[in-house]
């Protein structure tokens, strides 16, 4: 089956996903990559990387690159935005313009709206009026993505064709693909990790220990 994906932002995970979607989409499909920003996707045409978010790191040149949002979603039936939580409503009610009944979105941003504390699904839906949403989130650190190391993720909706289009976009033997029907609770724990995150950096910067650290993450599990 021919799925052909398009990653919305070319900050440094999103230019790693649409890496890992043309790792695993051989013979299977198209890869698109946008950016808002006509010079950053000029600059990576000309250079073969991403110098601004992910340097050193050459570019497949099977990834197709757009400033063009319209073009992106004209090509593609799977549309991954990975951009900043506040920016998901500005971006979601440019694609209501774009998308189409047939469209699949999942997204891959990790935090809520700010002063909604919506989660992203919920103001895609808001925007769009697409119904067939994900989520995509695991502990995904870019750099040693982009290095070739071993990685895994989840990626979860309600609809099963949701998961199973996600999932054989992206999965390969160095990116293992869980998939969840919990939407919710994914982008819950996506979002909340970051609690853990910095309070686990705040002991250790600190030097309090590994029994702070083991009590302050038993508190916040």
């Amino acid at each position: 089956m021919r799925t052909n994906v398009a990653v919305l932002g070319a900050g440094n995970f999103g230019t790693v996903l649409a890496m890992l979607a043309q790792r695993a989409a051989t013979g299977r499909g198209e890869v698109w990559l946008y950016d808002h920003e006509p010079k950053k996707i000029a600059d990576i045409r000309a250079t073969g990387e991403n110098r601004k978010s992910l340097p050193g790191v050459p570019l497949p040149r099977e990834i197709h690159l757009t400033a063009s949002l319209e073009e992106a979603c004209n090509h593609c039936i799977l549309v991954m935005p990975v951009i900043p939580s506040g920016a998901m409503r500005s971006l979601a009610a440019q694609l209501a313009r774009h998308v189409r009944g047939d469209h699949l979105i999942v997204h891959c941003t990790k935090g809520f709206e700010p002063v909604t504390h919506k989660r992203m699904s919920e103001v895609l839906v808001e925007e769009t009026g697409v119904l067939r949403l994900g989520a995509f989130s695991g502990p995904n650190l870019a750099a040693e993505l982009a290095r070739g190391l071993p990685g895994a993720t989840v990626i979860a909706s309600p609809f099963e064709e949701v998961r199973q289009t996600a999932a054989l976009a992206f999965a390969s033997p160095g990116f293992r693909v869980e998939t969840s029907t919990d939407m919710a609770g994914v982008e819950l724990i996506g979002a909340l990790k970051n609690v853990l995150a910095l309070s686990s950096g705040f002991c250790s910067e600190r030097g309090l220990g590994q029994n702070a650290m083991g009590t302050t993450l038993t508190r916040i599990l």
